[in-house]
């Protein structure tokens, strides 16, 4: 799968990637719930993000709010892994990325937004016995 480019088992699991927020509310179970988001944060890197690298933001945002910190921490590599491709202008200046389909200045709109919206969930739920 990794080097043979787009095939059709890549697409399967795009799909699966891009139906997962779907996917994920019909679950009731928390054991499930958990087991299904942490097999996502696995081959999540596998999505297609070359038009909309932030689709599944609001659905991470979501599972940062989870009151189980695996389904938490799961949400954060994703996002983490995301980085990577949001900050790849920042890291390599005047360098073009090979399969990265929008520009800096998108980038740019997502990061901000990104750090906009951590700083709200941070202080939504930030609690002074969190300063030690």
């Amino acid at each position: 799968m990794y080097s043979s480019g787009e095939n059709e088992k890549y697409e399967q699991i795009a799909s699966i990637i891009d139906s997962a927020p779907a996917e994920y509310v019909k679950i009731t179970e928390n054991w499930r719930q958990e087991n299904f988001v942490i097999a996502i944060s696995v081959i999540y890197f596998l999505h297609n993000r070359k038009n909309q690298p932030d689709f599944l933001f609001p659905w991470l945002f979501e599972l940062l709010k989870h009151k189980n910190g695996n389904i938490r921490h799961a949400a954060v590599r994703m996002i983490g892994h995301e980085l990577g491709s949001l900050t790849y202008h920042m890291r390599f200046p005047g360098d073009k990325s090979g399969f990265l389909k929008f520009s800096p200045k998108q980038a740019e709109n997502i990061l901000r937004a990104l750090e906009i919206s951590l700083d709200e969930l941070a202080k939504k739920f930030w609690k002074p016995a969190y300063k030690k």
